[in-house]
Order: C-alpha cells, then sequence, then structure tokens
C-alpha cells in the first residue's frame, strides 16, 4: 500500500507533516509562504479496484488519501491556530487508543474545546 507523502501539494496549498500515530495525521497549511492553517485527519484509504469508463480499463492502487474538501468536519479539521490543531489530534490518538475510532461521522466524535476550527 502507498503511504500518504510527508508533503504535499493540493488547491493552491502546501501540506507539511508535523505528526503521524497511526491513522491520524496532523499538516501545517502554507500557502504563497505564509502559514495560513492546520489540518488534522484520519486517514482513509483507497481499495485497489479497476473501473471501466468509456470502455477504457483504469486501475486505483491501494493507497492512503489525503482528504478533499467534503472530508471536513466529518474526518479531518482545519484549525488556524496550532494549539487547537494539538488539541484535536491527541483527542483522536486517545480515541483511537481506546479502540473508538472505526468507521464514523462528525456527529459521533465529541469536539475538544477550541476557540476556532
Amino acid at each position: 500500500m502507498k503511504k500518504l507523502e510527508d508533503i504535499v501539494r493540493k488547491d493552491g496549498n502546501l501540506y507539511t507533516l508535523i505528526k503521524r500515530t497511526n491513522d491520524i495525521a496532523s499538516y501545517s497549511v502554507d500557502r504563497k509562504g505564509i502559514r495560513i492553517g492546520y489540518a488534522v485527519f484520519i486517514v482513509k484509504q483507497q481499495k485497489e479496484m479497476d473501473l471501466v469508463m468509456g470502455g477504457v480499463k483504469i486501475h486505483y492502487e491501494h493507497k492512503e488519501i489525503f482528504p478533499g474538501a467534503n472530508a471536513y468536519g466529518k474526518f479531518a479539521w482545519y484549525y488556524n491556530r496550532i494549539e487547537d490543531a494539538e488539541k484535536k489530534f491527541n483527542y483522536l490518538v486517545e480515541m483511537q487508543d481506546k479502540k473508538q475510532i472505526e468507521q464514523f461521522e462528525s456527529d459521533d466524535i465529541e469536539e475538544p474545546d477550541s476557540e476556532d476550527n
């Protein structure tokens, strides 16, 4: 399986891995060389599969996927302050250690206290 890169360029942003524990990751988010925030998320996987589209067979490898915009608020969160991102990261690690993170939606995980999300 292909793992997420430590540096990801997406949607005009540069994401740089801060820390990762199992399936919980924290990245800094920079745009045009300026730190604009922090992303914390549960790493999801894309299964290996073959699809046929318009008569063309497309192979998708088994890999970890970086969250898209629709993931935020479900299994990915954005913070302006690193302190808030660290709280969320630590909370998710604690939940994972208790085996409470399997498959979930945002309503299943109580948000830790923070000043902004």
